[in-house]
């Protein structure tokens, strides 16, 4: 079949070629000076994987952070007078955590984690002044310096 001017057959049939159209528009842009689209280039669909389920709290935890901080400090306290009776200078973190359940009200101890503790811990050395270090014969442990 032959083609007109405009890419379309000469007999006003359909076109059985697709490329064709693209090559007549791309020519005739081309003559225009307008700009030209590039044909789209299609990446294929990522591999899906499997679902995870990830358990996690669905409920907030209502821990009262002033009264943890006031029983680590307390604790902090006692320890690092005990401590002091022996000749130590530092306080050991893992000690203080396990008296905790003594001055933490029972209602709210199963909602208080390790991490409410050290952030209590961090608040508390920036407000007192305390000094934390790692504990080099224990990695699961660490040492607070009160301020003399």
């Amino acid at each position: 079949e032959s083609e007109g001017d405009d890419g379309a057959p000469a007999d006003g049939g359909e076109m059985e070629d697709e490329t064709s159209v693209d090559e007549g528009a791309h020519a005739d842009a081309l003559v225009s000076g307008a700009p030209v689209a590039a044909p789209l280039q299609l990446v294929a669909e990522p591999q899906k994987v499997a679902q995870i389920k990830i358990g996690y709290a669905k409920v907030a935890k209502q821990v009262d952070i002033k009264g943890l901080k006031t029983g680590v400090w307390e604790l902090l306290q006692d320890v690092d007078s005990e401590a002091r009776k022996a000749g130590a200078v530092q306080v050991s973190f893992q000690e203080v955590l396990q008296q905790l359940p003594s001055k933490v009200e029972a209602s709210q101890l199963p909602d208080v984690s390790f991490a409410y503790c050290f952030i209590s811990l961090l608040h508390l050395a920036n407000e007192r002044g305390l000094e934390i270090a790692d504990d080099k014969d224990r990695l699961s442990d660490l040492r607070v310096t009160m301020p003399r």
